[in-house]
């Protein structure tokens, strides 16, 4: 029997590989959606910014940007519940946090936001990291943070790849009308 080879185009080797690299990242990241409350028990959603699932140390989280955390704050300063909608799946399905079971911490805040820096993390609840599990990884951050901190990458080594989905002109306010679960 003869081998066969398989060709393929250079651009079908790129668009394969940008498929590969999209299902990498999509294992540790996640839509961030702020869910307030009503008056008379409707919430309703807003698309707030994207993360990414890390562990350090015993902590879990996502990090993301510091004013995506900003917002989390501000309805932390005015005392009002929340919730903190997860995209866990790659269907539909409401998965939310309490806001009294998170931490959104500021990690750096530049004086002019589209300078940076712009980074912030909002820590889990180890009662959560199961149910995230079972979909999503927690990128360990632990594992090369000596190597790392001693000789950083270059920009030319390796892949590197920008997450997340710009803020503008985006509009996703719709209240959830099965609020029983939470």
């Amino acid at each position: 029997m003869a081998d066969q080879t398989e060709l393929c185009s250079l651009s079908d080797l790129q668009d394969k590989l940008l498929d590969n690299i999209g299902r990498i990242i999509k294992c540790y990241t996640t839509a961030i959606i702020l869910i307030t409350m009503g008056s008379k028990g409707q919430q309703y959603p807003l698309f707030i910014g994207t993360g990414t699932f890390v562990s350090i140390s015993n902590t879990i989280g996502i990090i993301t940007a510091a004013h995506v955390v900003d917002k989390l704050l501000k309805e932390n300063s005015l005392n009002r519940p929340y919730l903190l909608g997860l995209t866990i799946n790659d269907y539909a399905q409401k998965y939310a946090i309490h806001s009294n079971l998170i931490e959104p911490l500021i990690i750096a805040h530049g004086q002019v936001e589209s300078d940076g820096p712009d980074l912030g993390f909002i820590v889990l609840p180890h009662s959560e990291r199961g149910t995230i599990e079972a979909t999503k990884i927690f990128h360990n951050l632990d594992r090369n943070r000596e190597r790392i901190l001693a000789k950083p990458p270059r920009f030319s080594e390796g892949i590197w790849a920008f997450c997340g989905v710009p803020d503008r002109k985006q509009s996703m306010i719709m209240p959830i009308k099965d609020s029983s679960r939470y």
